[in-house]
């Protein structure tokens, strides 16, 4: 298969069409993939942002603060987060104890 250098860049600046399937699908081209660090089974985020679909990869952040995580965290806290939390619930066994 011949790859077509010039015709890429200038449906990259043209933007590309994209039919959408019955189930809403859209198949994302492989230059947009490979420049995002898309591959198969990844994940992406999709918000609308002024009437724009907006379509990165996914960030796996923490459900407390926000912050980046590792994709390897079982739970979607990071560790300062984790680390006040397990403070938090010794304080209130403490006062309980009272």
């Amino acid at each position: 298969m011949f790859f077509d250098f010039k015709e890429t860049c200038r449906e990259e600046m043209n933007g590309f069409e994209k039919e959408v399937d019955s189930l809403g699908r859209v198949v994302i081209p492989m230059t947009i993939r490979r420049a995002l660090g898309i591959e198969s089974n990844s994940k992406v985020s999709v918000t609308l942002q002024d009437g724009t679909v907006v379509m990165m990869p996914a960030i796996k952040k923490c459900a407390l603060c926000g912050s980046k995580i590792s994709e390897e965290m079982k739970f979607r806290l990071c560790a300062e987060c984790v680390s006040q939390v397990k403070e938090y619930a010794v304080q209130a066994e403490n006062s309980k104890d009272l």
